[in-house]
């Protein structure tokens, strides 16, 4: 299922021509490989798989390796609830958490927290502050102990500051997995593992598990569930699949159509994934959603391309002299954040200035409000 990585080299050949999958140059010389978007293509391969994410340090060698990506029932024919049902390998059944995912890093002898794309997010913050508590002190131990071992611990982080859909009253922290960062094994799936006696002798909280359920109880679990987000599947090679609640997709808001402009703002502020999801498991072809999603990213890849052709324009001019020669572009404020180095904020100025003339309320779904993602 999980191919070995030891460097970025291992990665970059299999992504090379995939423009929605980013290669992102952190502080400390690190980088961030993840995706922007994706589609039934994006993950065609175990290294395109691990795009969610995974980070190197200044010599390409990996530091961390969280959670592959992995799908919504129903959301590719691969991950239909029939095939679902089909299968006899699976290894585990435990809460999908509404909450942010956080990571150790293990760089330079020294352990590091971060997001999905971040090591500075306020993901990353609340959980050091949380974590500096002396209370706290034993999940601390643990990472540092995990990811010195070569390992990635992943946690999810509930924090009454980052609400997704269900508000959280308190701040938690509970364990999801810990991956072998070379094999990419997802080790508390191994019986005999150590990190089994660690997670004892640190009282780690874990993500609920149900070890004594089938697919069935958790399946027939779902219409009756509340404040809760649903599952997540995960079989015996280390694949997982995520089955969600009707009241959490509830929760998102669709309304009963989806418009063209809806599916626009939705993946502009990467909150499309449930909704697809919603969609996807109440039986609703996804087809005019997901070209919706795509001419999205393409427009955004146009614009990232016209921003650097006005700044490639710019060769030779000093800031001051850009700035002059360039000001009344209407593209200046982004193609001088590239100019001089940065990172050009191209999704709010899309969404700001661009997606209301490109996207209109042409409907694309209609949303069965009734409908129970079991069915």
């Amino acid at each position: 299922m999980f191919n070995k990585i030891q460097h970025i080299n291992d990665v970059l050949p299999f992504i090379s021509e995939k423009k929605e999958i980013r290669v992102q140059q952190q502080a400390d010389g690190l980088t961030v490989v993840c995706y922007e978007a994706y589609d039934e293509q994006t993950f065609d391969t175990a290294a395109a798989l691990e795009c969610r994410g995974i980070v190197f340090d200044r010599t390409g060698a990996l530091v961390s390796r969280p959670l592959h990506k992995f799908f919504n029932l129903g959301e590719f024919p691969a991950y239909s609830l029939e095939k679902l049902m089909a299968r006899d390998d699976i290894a585990c059944i435990f809460e999908k958490i509404d909450g942010s995912m956080v990571a150790t890093a293990w760089v330079d002898d020294k352990l590091l927290w971060r997001s999905m794309k971040s090591f500075s997010s306020p993901v990353v913050s609340y959980t050091e502050t949380f974590l500096a508590k002396s209370e706290n002190q034993r999940l601390q131990q643990f990472a540092q102990l995990a990811a010195s071992q070569g390992m990635t611990a992943v946690f999810e982080l509930q924090h009454p500051d980052l609400p997704i859909v269900i508000p959280p009253d308190k701040v938690d922290l509970r364990l999801l997995h810990v991956r072998d960062n070379l094999s990419g094994e997802y080790l508390m799936l191994n019986p005999q593992h150590p990190v089994h006696d660690w997670i004892a002798e640190y009282a780690i909280p874990l993500a609920p598990r149900f070890d004594a359920w089938t697919l069935r109880m958790a399946l027939d679990a779902l219409p009756e569930m509340a404040d809760s987000e649903g599952f997540v599947i995960q079989f015996q090679n280390g694949d997982m699949l995520k089955v969600k609640c009707p009241w959490y997709l509830r929760r998102h808001g669709a309304s009963s159509v989806l418009r063209e402009r809806d599916v626009a703002i939705l993946a502009l502020e990467q909150k499309l994934d449930d909704v697809k999801a919603a969609l996807a498991q109440a039986g609703v072809d996804l087809t005019e959603v997901l070209a919706t999603e795509a001419r999205l990213h393409q427009q955004l890849r146009l614009l990232e391309q016209e921003v650097a052709a006005l700044a490639a324009q710019g060769a030779g001019l000093d800031r001051k002299g850009f700035a002059l020669k360039f000001r009344p572009h209407p593209l200046f404020s982004l193609a001088m954040a590239h100019f001089t180095g940065q990172k050009p904020q191209l999704t709010p100025w899309y969404g700001a200035n661009r997606l209301k003339q490109d996207f209109g309320m042409r409907v694309v779904a209609e949303f069965p409000e009734t409908a129970s993602p079991d069915n």
